[in-house]
């Protein structure tokens, strides 16, 4: 009995099978590699558009803080400038009142007013007003008559002995007709006020007038950068506000109520800061959920007036970036399935 036709018929049938199972047509493969393609076209899209919306994004809060910084420049030079002018107008108001003291003192002493009943008056006029001092002295510069009648003071032309008030005494020789002192730290209590004296009107006398300076800070606090930054906060970009001097002292600071940031400056924000007084170049860097803008701010004449350091939020735009993300990658399974049925279906209607 002979086995070999039957058993070459069989190897036949076997590589015909395995040429039918395992063989993919040319069709086929050209259309699953279309798919392939199609799917890399649309993430590759994606991604890119994805990449340059972050980026113009970024460019966009970039921008935005520059546009804060710039604006706490004019801002901070504005506010250089108030205290100054605060001051000198307060001079001006406390000169008409040490003016108007000494006559009314004059008038009170002539009809037989005592120094204790003036001096009532005197305090009746603090207690109720915001002016906190008055000194009025005789002729040698004793103040009898004050607000204040637990202190005894009087006024010396030694500068030694009184390096602050020894400037009132030449009221008392007539050698001048007003001395306006700037507002400075006192020697007897570290409390800075501000005093302004004018002779007296029916003798030789100092009268002295005085401020407490959280009058002028008051008047910094309202117009200044604190309440300039209290206006920017509210933008839902800005996260907190650092504005420093060229030592980068801290000058002002604000952060929005939801966000727990505090007014401390870390090492790498304070060499990115020198640099950027130094170089005059604004600086970014990006950090999780926030960009740091850190900007030099210069007066007019281009001095630097200090720096600032700005925090914007990027998480909502991150997020859009997110799900942008997503959907390029719902779309390219979509277009993987859609392809892969395609290539399926036509591949059956070629085989029929």
């Amino acid at each position: 009995m002979s086995f070999g036709p039957p058993f070459a018929v069989d190897c036949g049938v076997v590589r015909n099978l395995e040429t039918r199972n395992f063989t993919m047509p040319f069709r086929n493969r050209l259309l699953i590699v279309t798919s392939l393609l199609l799917v890399f076209a649309v993430l590759s899209t994606c991604m890119v558009l994805s990449w340059w919306m972050r980026r113009s994004m970024m460019e966009q809060t970039r921008e935005s803080g520059l546009q804060v910084a710039e604006h706490l420049a004019r801002t901070m030079e504005f506010a250089e400038q108030i205290p100054g002018d605060m001051e000198k107008l307060l001079a001006d108001q406390m000169v008409v009142q040490a003016t108007i003291a000494a006559h009314l003192v004059a008038i009170a002493e002539k009809a037989g007013l005592s120094p204790q009943e003036i001096n009532r008056h005197l305090q009746e006029i603090t207690e109720s007003t915001t002016l906190d001092e008055f000194w009025i002295t005789d002729e040698k510069g004793r103040a009898y008559l004050r607000n204040m009648t637990a202190i005894n003071f009087a006024f010396d032309s030694d500068p030694k002995k009184q390096p602050q008030a020894h400037i009132f005494f030449p009221l008392l020789e007539g050698k001048t007709n007003v001395v306006i002192q700037k507002a400075m730290r006192r020697e007897v209590d570290d409390q800075i006020f501000k005093y302004v004296a004018v002779p007296g009107v029916d003798k030789p006398r100092i009268v002295q007038v005085g401020y407490n300076a959280r009058l002028i800070a008051q008047m910094n606090q309202t117009l200044g950068l604190p309440r300039v930054i209290s206006t920017l906060i509210k933008s839902p970009s800005v996260e907190s506000i650092h504005v420093l001097d060229e030592k980068l002292k801290t000058l002002a600071f604000g952060s929005r109520a939801s966000v727990n940031l505090t007014q401390a400056i870390t090492v790498e924000d304070a060499d990115m800061l020198a640099r950027v007084v130094k170089t005059l170049q604004p600086e970014v860097r990006q950090s999780s959920g926030n960009l740091l803008v850190m900007a030099p701010i210069l007066t007019q004449e281009k001095r630097v007036a200090g720096a600032a350091r700005i925090s914007m939020d990027t998480s909502g735009w991150e997020d859009q970036i997110q799900k942008s993300y997503l959907i390029c990658v719902i779309v390219a399974a979509v277009t993987l399935v859609v392809g892969l049925i395609t290539t399926l279906f036509l591949s059956r209607k070629l085989a029929d």
